[in-house]
């Protein structure tokens, strides 16, 4: 005997992680944790860059394939994997999930997002009083769109000015992909200044020039953009980062003449001199 009252009528009524379990085949089940595994769309890649992730606004995992740029929710997901519409693709899921609830490995499962970020240590005072200690009072945090922190920056210590909780690469979920080009700078202050400067290109930048962006992403970028080229700073290792991008993924870049990086030239020579130091240079970078 088994009972119908788990039986659904709606693809929508189906659990987003099995769906995502049962059709991509995944190892692990899903409770709330990103995985990350090799495109089902693209047989030949190498490097996994199919991301499985949870949408925290409604609690639902979702994914996106930075191999094909493929991307959506459960439904979406069935949609692509057997070139199906709509109304099928919910019919198949509907189908597919009642078998399911009939069979002895039925069983529920909730999503509980895994923190992205832990305590270093915990202070109590007490029984009742507990607190994270960052190290110094003036803090400031970075924040994902998902309003989650990546990077805190305390400007009055001395020994650690910024804690790193994740890697991010900054700009990235405020690229619209409506410029032909996109410039990849050495810092965020620089890719502000560059955006501010009004030029038809958009901008990242990875947390620092030694922070290589992984293979997976700068394929994706390059479908996306007619050119993508590197903005370091004008000291060794700005310079051996550009040509690190150039011999790894043929991403040719250059550096401010003026100062050492372009927000100190914007400050130190104003608007008019960087532009006329920095058109030239964008423009040689972008025909090589």
């Amino acid at each position: 005997m088994f009972s119908t009252k788990n039986f659904v009528l709606e693809g929508s009524d189906v659990p987003s992680t099995w769906i995502f379990q049962y059709y991509l085949n995944l190892s692990e089940p899903l409770t709330g944790q990103d995985v990350k595994i090799k495109s089902i769309f693209n047989p030949s890649e190498r490097t996994p860059s199919f991301c499985i992730y949870v949408d925290k606004t409604i609690m639902q995992y979702k994914f996106k394939d930075f191999s094909t740029g493929k991307s959506g929710n459960k439904i979406d997901l069935v949609k692509s994997l057997f070139e199906i519409e709509y109304a099928e693709a919910m019919q198949r899921i509907v189908a597919d999930y009642n078998k399911y609830v009939k069979s002895p490995e039925y069983k529920t499962q909730d999503i509980v997002p895994e923190p992205k970020w832990k305590l270093d240590f915990v202070k109590t005072k007490g029984s009742e009083f507990k607190s994270l200690r960052i190290g110094n009072s003036m803090c400031f945090g970075y924040f994902d769109k998902d309003g989650q922190p990546f990077k805190f920056y305390q400007p009055k210590s001395k020994t650690h000015k910024f804690f790193k909780v994740k890697n991010y690469l900054q700009g990235l979920d405020q690229l619209k992909y409506n410029q032909p080009y996109l410039v990849i700078c050495s810092s965020l202050k620089d890719a502000m200044c560059l955006k501010g400067m009004g030029y038809n290109l958009e901008v990242i930048a990875p947390d620092s020039e030694n922070t290589m962006i992984k293979p997976h992403i700068i394929q994706y970028l390059k479908k996306k953009y007619k050119k993508v080229i590197t903005l370091f700073d004008n000291d060794k290792a700005g310079k051996e980062a550009i040509e690190r991008y150039i011999n790894i993924y043929s991403i040719y870049g250059t550096y401010p003449t003026l100062s050492k990086d372009i927000a100190d030239a914007m400050k130190e020579h104003g608007f008019q001199k960087v532009h006329a130091m920095l058109k030239p240079l964008l423009k040689e970078a972008l025909n090589k």
